[in-house]
């Protein structure tokens, strides 16, 4: 990966994190969930490009901002942060 892509990277996935996640000792989200909900942020983000291993350096850029993970199954879970609440309108599309 090039110097300015790794940079677009970090950038997103920092806006990520500030975006769509909370920080707490006492929270924690497993890989599947946190990855998931980043690829969408990820393939919506004007940083976004064809990235060879997104699993992979999302993972690094995690444990470089300081996230530690443990096992959970066969996934890791991230200690430290869970994933905000989507807000879903239970409003009605009503046609005029």
């Amino acid at each position: 990966m090039r110097a300015d892509e790794d940079e677009r990277f970090s950038r997103a996935l920092t806006r990520f994190l500030a975006q769509q996640c909370v920080r707490g000792e006492v929270y924690s989200v497993t890989d599947r969930r946190l990855f998931s909900r980043f690829r969408a942020f990820w393939l919506a983000s004007p940083e976004h490009f064809d990235h060879p291993s997104l699993l992979g350096q999302f993972r690094v850029e995690l444990t470089q901002q300081g996230f530690h993970t443990t096992r959970h199954g066969k996934h890791p879970l991230w200690l430290g942060l869970t994933l905000k609440q989507v807000k879903q309108s239970n409003q009605k599309n009503v046609s005029k």
